[in-house]
């Protein structure tokens, strides 16, 4: 709160003193700080949620620091070298203003560890003091150069003074306490927090830049007065949020805590930006006036707009460290949004009311789909634990409606088990089915079968959860009802895991010895169907679907509390997940399948398996929810998927 303050009262004295053409150049370089300082935000997102959530002593502080320094270096370069090039974007007379956010910049990204520290362990006194020092330094010097009358090079030098100060804090307050030692991150962990608060703040910056860019200068230090005014409607928002950050990234606390911490920061940011907004909206003038002086009343025009979207960038912000404390890549959805502000403003930018409205737009828009796509609860995993094993294997079985042909699979499944030698187990799951087909099994029932019934139909995803939670073999296997495979497949199957111990058989009508015959449309789907999956989730797998495969159980205990899916593309999910999780022992073997493909595919159910595949990439490549739970999948496990050929 503190530092807001005194970002308030930095703008107040150097809007007098420069005035408003001046006051431009001064707010599109401080717009431009912000995006350039994002390493910092994205290092201390990942280095503060690493203190919360885990207890490991593997780096000191002081190697952390170096790194930091290295950072700040780049960033510092990189800023000095596009000095000339920023110069003519912003329409300055010269480098050196540019050069003096260069000197801010070095200092800020110093201090990210002994700051991440403090937040990380709760330590949230001790951070304010540095922020307050800042804030101090930053408007004792800026006054003092205003005296004198300095101009925009040294409002840029009086920042940085505010840094070093912050700096010197932080560090005095994490060396005399904490341990010496703090949890590490991999610098792979640096890349989704680093773009997302990229995108988060070219969204909140970028219209002052553009406004410097295609206005007049008086024009454009009007928008920049307006602009930095309606950031008053962060000020508690984003304190909120860092504060909350901990809370989100405690993996030792039950998810349904953090989204209750969630609700709750919600509600509260919601009513602050509301009422803070509503007040800028209801004395746009005033408001104006008492900040920045009556040389700057055409700014009272903006000032509402930009209060509502400053509101939107209040939710948006706190929904950004939500989704990074969970790892989901919807934390780069404020890019979509950025992008298509910058696409129309250069597009139509008529005016400073143009720029104001596009940005409102554009904001509140890309906030009402964050929230959406954030609060939106997904499938949930639905998974008993396994019984213990003390069978070589178990095949499960899903039947809806087989008819006649459930019975023969059967028999004929039950005689190649007990031929294998293996200890086993057949659980049949009828899904529903209303053709009494289970009932042609009651004389067959005993210790190597059993028979199991959903009310109703579920789905092959839940049929098979519920095989899967009775059984009891070492590997676990499945296989069609109706016939279509020969459950003779299973022979090989069982061979090849006696003998290479893999994560998972899977039948392959891709194997070069597989004898297929179905119809060319059907072949046409399944063919579409792997191009689609390989495409979205590059599981070097052939084919996913084909209804016959043996899953080690190790591979069923990890994966199965992560899946969510309950029909067709159980297989899918199974395949993503387990690659996920490191398992790579895939195994294909050959299958023969029939001629009776009775069943057709209609667009429903095409529509339905779309849906689904989608609905798994959702999951996997933006929510991350396969991930394991440091965060990353096991990189140590070679890739090995295998075609067997058996005579």
């Amino acid at each position: 709160m503190a530092l807001n303050v005194g970002n308030f009262a930095f703008h107040m004295l150097e809007s007098r003193t420069l005035g408003p053409r001046s006051y431009g150049a001064l707010g599109s370089l401080l717009g431009l700080l912000v995006i350039f300082q994002v390493p910092l935000s994205a290092l201390e997102i990942a280095f503060t949620k690493s203190i919360a959530s885990s207890g490991a002593r593997t780096v000191e502080a002081r190697a952390m620091t170096r790194r930091a320094v290295f950072a700040g270096l780049g960033v510092t370069g990189g800023l000095v070298a596009a000095s000339p090039l920023l110069m003519r974007f912003l329409h300055l007379d010269t480098v050196y203003p540019v050069l003096g956010a260069a000197f801010a910049v070095l200092p800020t990204i110093v201090g990210l560890v002994p700051k991440s520290l403090l937040l990380g362990t709760m330590r949230f006194k001790a951070a304010a003091r540095g922020m307050a020092a800042s804030a101090v330094v930053k408007l004792v010097a800026a006054s003092i150069f205003a005296a004198t009358g300095r101009g925009v090079v040294f409002a840029m030098i009086a920042i940085g003074l505010g840094e070093i100060a912050a700096l010197a804090s932080f560090h005095l307050s994490a060396r005399t306490q904490g341990p010496a030692d703090v949890a590490t991150f991999k610098a792979s962990e640096v890349v989704l927090p680093s773009l997302a608060f990229m995108g988060f703040w070219v969204l909140a910056s970028v219209d002052t830049l553009l406004a410097r860019h295609f206005l007049s200068a008086l024009e454009a230090g009007y928008y920049a007065a307006a602009a930095n005014a309606a950031k008053a409607v962060l000020f508690l928002p984003g304190a909120i949020a860092l504060s909350a950050f901990p809370r989100f990234a405690d993996r030792t606390a039950p998810s349904a805590e953090r989204r209750r911490v969630l609700r709750h920061a919600l509600l509260v940011v919601s009513g602050m930006v509301v009422l803070a907004a509503g007040i800028v909206v209801a004395l746009p003038g005033l408001f104006v006036s008492v900040l920045f002086g009556p040389e700057y009343d055409a700014s009272a025009s903006l000032v509402g707009l930009l209060a509502v979207a400053g509101a939107g960038l209040g939710v948006t912000q706190l929904l950004v460290f939500y989704v990074l404390a969970r790892g989901s890549r919807l934390a780069l959805l404020p890019w979509t949004t950025a992008v298509l502000l910058i696409s129309v403003v250069i597009l139509d930018h008529a005016g400073p009311l143009a720029i104001a409205r596009t940005a409102l737009l554009s904001i509140g828009a890309g906030m009402v789909v964050f929230l959406i796509a954030a609060l939106r609860k997904g499938p949930e995993p639905r998974f008993a634990a396994l019984a213990a094993a003390d069978l070589d294997v178990s095949i499960v079985v899903p039947a809806f409606n087989p008819g006649s042909r459930l019975r023969p699979t059967v028999v004929k499944l039950l005689s190649v088990l007990q031929e294998s030698g293996a200890s086993h187990e057949v659980l049949v799951v009828s899904d529903g089915s209303n053709d009494d087909s289970l009932a042609t099994l009651a004389d067959l029932e005993g210790p190597n079968l059993v028979l199991l019934e959903h009310s109703r139909n579920e789905g092959k995803g839940e049929a098979l959860r519920t095989g899967f939670s009775r059984s009891r073999g070492q590997y676990v296997g499945f296989i069609d009802a109706d016939g279509d495979i020969d459950p003779v497949v299973l022979s090989s199957f069982l061979a090849l895991a006696r003998l290479y111990r893999p994560d998972v058989v899977l039948g392959s009508k891709r194997h070069p010895l597989s004898e297929v015959d179905y119809p060319v449309l059907r072949r046409l789907y399944s063919t579409v169907f792997q191009l689609l999956t390989r495409v979205l989730f590059r599981l070097n797998v052939r084919d996913t679907q084909t209804g016959v495969k043996l899953v080690h159980r190790s591979v069923l205990e990890a994966v199965l509390p992560r899946m969510a899916e309950r029909g067709f593309c159980f297989d899918l999910e199974l395949f993503v997940v387990a690659r996920q999780l490191g398992f790579r022992r895939f195994m294909e073997a050959p299958v023969r399948i029939g001629v009776r493909f009775e069943s057709t595919i209609s667009p429903t159910s095409v529509a339905t398996m779309i849906r689904d595949v989608g609905r798994i990439f959702w999951r996997h490549r933006v929510e991350m929810a396969f991930e394991t739970p440091d965060g990353a999948a096991d990189q140590d496990v070679p890739s090995l998927v295998t075609t067997v050929t058996v005579s």
